[in-house]
């Protein structure tokens, strides 16, 4: 009987959020990321990143609970160094991304934050560019926002 096993892992990277999980099955491993970030330097991330995987071992989805620096700033060093097919983050209203980018900058942000809530594709491909890889980014939209979006798009077409 073949057992599936999983392995979560909880990363110290000071202020900041960094999990991962590894699905194994039947020979194959499965690579899950859940936020990527710290508010601390980037080599404890980079440490972190070095220690769990293995140069260019696939990452089949990061899911980002939101657009902080010490949820999102370890992002591009994932990217370098694994080959990452999806991102999954939250899409923000004009409102959000003001106020987001506002608490990036409060933050010391590198420049990534701010990118990334401007834009999250520009900021991908910026780094894949030099990686040669596609990465999939994928917006996913609150209920409140869905709701929105739908009553906008039947008044639109009244």
């Amino acid at each position: 009987m073949d057992m599936l096993r999983m392995e979560r892992r909880f990363h110290p990277v000071g202020q900041g959020a960094f999990y991962s999980e590894h699905f194994y099955y039947r020979g194959k491993k499965v690579n899950v990321v859940y936020d990527c970030g710290t508010l601390k330097e980037k080599s404890i991330i980079d440490r972190e990143i070095k220690k769990t995987f293995r140069d260019g071992e696939t990452v089949d989805a990061v899911f980002i609970s939101h657009l902080h620096k010490d949820h999102i700033s370890g992002i591009p060093d994932l990217i370098k160094f694994c080959d990452v097919k999806r991102i999954f983050f939250p899409v923000l209203t004009e409102k959000d991304k003001c106020l987001s980018k506002i608490k990036a900058i409060v933050d010391g942000d590198d420049g990534f934050t701010v990118k990334f809530i401007d834009s999250p594709l520009k900021a991908i491909r910026d780094i894949e560019s030099y990686y040669s890889q596609d990465v999939e980014v994928i917006g996913i939209l609150s209920d409140e926002e869905k709701i929105s979006r739908t009553q906008d798009s039947i008044l639109g077409q009244i």
